[in-house]
């Protein structure tokens, strides 16, 4: 069910929920302690995202469950209600749910529905909108269940595809996981709006919906990071490789360590930051080979300082995977935040914009990729300064929490005054209008 209000949502006559996973931080770092898999980058953007649209003179409500696994993957068994204050005269809410198969998207539902019709009961009278944050099943149809009552727009924020196929998944997952991925295309063709990772994801999921591209943001806390340069004499002995993320077979990592080894220099070192299914891999190249260290998980802090003091930052994930098509790496911008070159493969998620900032790998093999090193390191210093000065620029720029969250809202307001394409054609943003 679409509806249309009659002007553009602001603070004063308008109000904005986002249904999400946006938890304080406290809660998070208990989340993290407690399951095999925390959804670190989902809570970072969530909050960055609310950061943006913020600073735009917006209050965002919360309605939000906790990005935790199923039971027994995570020690919680159970979520409970929290309200928490921002200090903002915002209304932030956390929805109780119980947290096994089956029973976590039944109470999920049922809470965000009882908290959605608060929500929208309390600011009756005031133009409504919801952005539902990422593609779980219970919270798009609590929003659909609600908008049927009232008049209100909705607008997803989508970061990946529903219902992607997990390894080593138990079968009632594989079972469930189809079932879910049709109901979720199904929700999104009856949203008002899309903001999307990239393009494809809105060509694939729901063309007819307008929608723009967002594929990344810089948040307060990396920019604020980003204000410290580490001097060039830190980095000037030494070729340093940096790899931060998930390190998974999937990512690219038997790439970058095959290529790695086919670097016979002592002055090659290669630095790799975080967790996966390729740890235990890494661990006994290193054990081999002294040029590699294996940090493990680091704080964000070090994980910056890190970034800023190597030569180069590189992100292998293959271009033909499955999920390329669809595929923005969130450490692309956080790693040409800290201002050095980026090597990253050429997804299709990629926009071309990126062009001038960015070291492309073109072939994506281990003689490839030890080539386009070579090649790096024998280029002038002040050269790979350069480039990476000029990408750090970019994304301060264009890609600040500022500027995103002033596009989030935009479109917004064009969504509610019914003049959405109006609306792109003016900003210049990637648009897929309604049929």
């Amino acid at each position: 069910m679409r509806t249309r209000g009659g002007t553009r949502c602001d603070s004063a006559n308008g109000r904005i929920v986002m249904v999400g996973a946006a938890v304080p931080q406290n809660m998070m770092e208990a989340i993290i302690k407690a399951d095999q898999s925390p959804q670190i980058q989902t809570h970072k953007l969530s909050w960055a995202i609310i950061q943006g649209i913020e600073s735009t003179g917006h209050v965002i409500d919360l309605i939000s469950t906790a990005p935790i696994s199923d039971y027994p993957r995570s020690d919680w068994a159970w979520c409970g209600y929290l309200r928490w204050d921002r200090a903002n005269s915002s209304d932030n809410r956390l929805a109780p749910f119980i947290n096994i198969l089956g029973l976590k998207q039944l109470t999920r539902w049922m809470s965000c529905v009882f908290m959605l019709l608060r929500w929208s009961m309390a600011h009756r009278g005031k133009m409504r909108h919801v952005l539902v944050y990422g593609l779980l099943s219970p919270h798009l149809y609590a929003v659909r269940c609600v908008r049927l009552l009232f008049r209100m727009t909705a607008t997803v924020l989508i970061t990946d595809l529903p219902g992607l196929a997990v390894a080593r998944e138990p079968w009632w997952r594989s079972v469930w996981r189809p079932i879910d991925r049709y109901m979720v295309h199904r929700a999104l063709r009856e949203a008002d709006g899309l903001v999307v990772l990239t393009r494809q994801i809105a060509e694939d999921c729901a063309p007819t919906v307008p929608s723009i591209v967002m594929e990344g943001i810089v948040s307060v806390e990396s920019e604020e990071r980003a204000k410290t340069i580490v001097p060039r004499n830190a980095r000037a002995r030494e070729f340093t490789i940096l790899y931060a993320g998930v390190l998974a077979r999937v990512y690219g990592i038997p790439l970058l360590l095959d290529a790695f080894a086919k670097l016979p220099g002592e002055e090659f070192r290669l630095w790799l930051c975080g967790w996966g299914d390729m740890a235990e891999d890494i661990r006994r190249q290193a054990a081999e080979d002294a040029r590699v260290c294996c940090l493990g998980v680091i704080c964000p802090e070090e994980a910056f300082e890190r970034c800023q003091r190597a030569t180069v930052l590189i992100n292998p994930r293959p271009s033909d995977a499955c999920f390329a098509r669809y595929s923005f790496p969130s450490k692309l911008l956080e790693y040409m935040a800290a201002g050095r070159p980026v090597i990253t493969t050429r997804l299709p998620g990629i926009p071309a914009e990126y062009d001038p900032y960015v070291v492309w790998l073109d072939r994506e093999t281990p003689d490839g990729l030890a080539a386009l090193l070579s090649e790096l390191q024998r280029r002038p210093p002040e050269e790979l300064d350069d480039l990476g000065e000029r990408g750090r620029n970019f994304v301060l720029r264009e890609k600040n929490y500022r500027r995103q969250g002033e596009r989030i809202v935009d479109f917004i307001g064009a969504i509610q005054s019914g003049t959405t394409e109006a609306a792109v054609i003016r900003e210049g943003i990637d648009h897929f209008p309604r049929q």
